[in-house]
């Protein structure tokens, strides 16, 4: 239901159980949009741990991840959705990943960090007013998660970049 045509996080997290037999990854979601592809994919199992920030579901497409989706069966309690009301400043949104998301994947220990790194939560990002955080809050999430796999993973960290919105005119891309 999203932007993407290959959830390419979901497909790293899968490779790393696969091949390399991991059996706790960690995925750190914190683009505006819930990761809807990515909970369902890992709902069922507890060897990827799914922590998402992102805007209220009530207000933010798809509509997903509310506090009460927490994985099924084997994967009961590995997912951890943590919706942002609208509005929600850089020191709300820091509090909730320093004090929520955080601890849980310092608990969960992971062998491999992936992030979804979005930056559509981002002040200056056109489809998603109701989250504005500034350039600070990325770079603070990103040290925290570099350490976080300094700890736990061996450093072995990877970040992919989600979708931006680039506001710009068909004159600006040469197209008529």
């Amino acid at each position: 239901m999203g932007f993407c045509f290959f959830n390419n996080i979901a497909l790293a997290a899968q490779r790393l159980r696969s091949k390399w037999n991991l059996k706790r990854i960690a995925v750190l979601d914190w683009d505006a949009h819930h990761g809807n592809g990515t909970q369902e994919f890992f709902y069922p199992t507890s060897e990827v741990l799914f922590v998402s920030l992102h805007g209220d579901p009530l207000l933010t497409w798809p509509g997903s991840g509310f506090t009460h989706e927490r994985g099924r069966g084997e994967g009961e309690g590995f997912t951890l959705n943590l919706p942002l009301p609208g509005g929600v400043s850089d020191a709300g949104y820091q509090h909730v990943f320093m004090e929520k998301a955080l601890p849980a994947l310092e608990a969960y220990a992971p062998e491999f960090l992936l992030v979804s790194c979005g930056f559509d939560p981002h002040r200056e990002d056109p489809l998603v007013p109701n989250l504005s955080l500034a350039d600070e809050s990325f770079a603070r999430m990103m040290d925290e998660s570099s350490a976080l796999a300094g700890r736990h993973c061996k450093d072995r960290l990877v970040v992919i970049f989600e979708a931006v919105t680039i506001r710009r005119s068909s004159e600006d891309w040469g197209w008529r």
